[in-house]
Formats: structure tokens, sequence, C-alpha cells
């Protein structure tokens, strides 16, 4: 369903870390790989963030991610998994309230 969401060829995209850390847009990725970075070492068991990652034609959405970190015995992240939910449409008409009711 990544593929379908954000217009990416099947395959096109590695579906780990190092492939997703390369469609986040490069303004956000410093301060959201730190964030999942603090999230793994804390020993937390979920992590959200929001941030723009890159579709398929190249445009910026605006998404907000949410995972469940597995951790073994010893509390090390084994896993992490989750989703992503494309925000921008519900973004822009907000922006737009914001616009009209000045």
């Amino acid at each position: 369903s990544f593929y379908t969401l954000f217009g990416h060829a099947r395959g096109s995209v590695d579906l780990t870390v190092a492939g997703w850390s390369l469609l986040v847009h490069p303004d956000d990725i410093e301060r959201v790989t730190r964030s999942l970075e603090v999230a793994l070492a804390s020993g937390a068991h979920e992590w959200r963030e929001a941030y723009r990652l890159r579709r398929g034609d190249g445009r910026y959405a605006q998404v907000s991610e949410r995972g469940f970190i597995a951790r073994g015995p010893r509390g090390h992240a084994l896993r992490i998994v989750g989703g992503v939910v494309d925000e921008t449409e519900r973004r822009q008409q907000e922006a737009d309230l914001r616009l009209l009711r000045r």
C-alpha cells in the first residue's frame, strides 16, 4: 500500500530505514532521524513524527508516521512496524480555513 499511496513503482523503494530516509525532505531529515534515534535508544515502545515525504512524481506529501518498536528481552530494539498517513489534503484544508477566518 505504501507504493500505491505515494505513487512509487512497486519495488522501487527499499522499505528499510535507509530507503525511507532517502525520501524524507532534506529540511526534515536531521530532525526526524534524531527523533527516531532517541526513541530507539530511550527504550520507548512507540515513535511518532510529522514530516514531508517525497512522492513518486517528486512532489512532497505532508505525512504523520507512527511506529511501534519491538524490543528484545534486554530492551534492545529489534524492529519497528508502523504506518504513514498522508495528511497533505487535510493540512491544506486547515490552512484554507485559517485564511478564510482572517
